[in-house]
């Protein structure tokens, strides 16, 4: 890309910035869907092509003593994360219950 303005950040004026939600039924709540619907929106609304591309990127490893691993685990043995939707059709995940 050759004119980056677009994506400086610019925190404390109103331009540039934007508020996105991606509502879908729960059958189409997968990551890979997802990701196709938000770069079907960023063509759309933007003109935007966009894809994803896979970086060496550096990271940090945050290592947990033996004590803090404790009290990381999960009080429920095995459980399991499950996709719920609120009133308003929003998905959200916990641990059912």
């Amino acid at each position: 890309m050759k004119d980056t303005a677009k994506f400086e950040a610019k925190y404390p004026l109103p331009e540039n910035r934007y508020n996105y939600m991606l509502k879908v039924p729960i059958e189409l709540g997968t990551a890979k869907k997802m990701q196709q619907l938000m770069q079907q929106d960023l063509t759309a609304y933007f003109g935007y092509h966009v894809t994803v591309e896979k970086r060496m990127m550096p990271c940090w490893y945050v290592k947990a003593s033996p004590e803090t691993k404790a009290k990381l685990k999960s009080k429920v043995p095995d459980g399991k994360y499950k996709m719920y939707e609120d009133e308003e059709s929003n998905g959200y995940f916990k641990m059912p219950k």
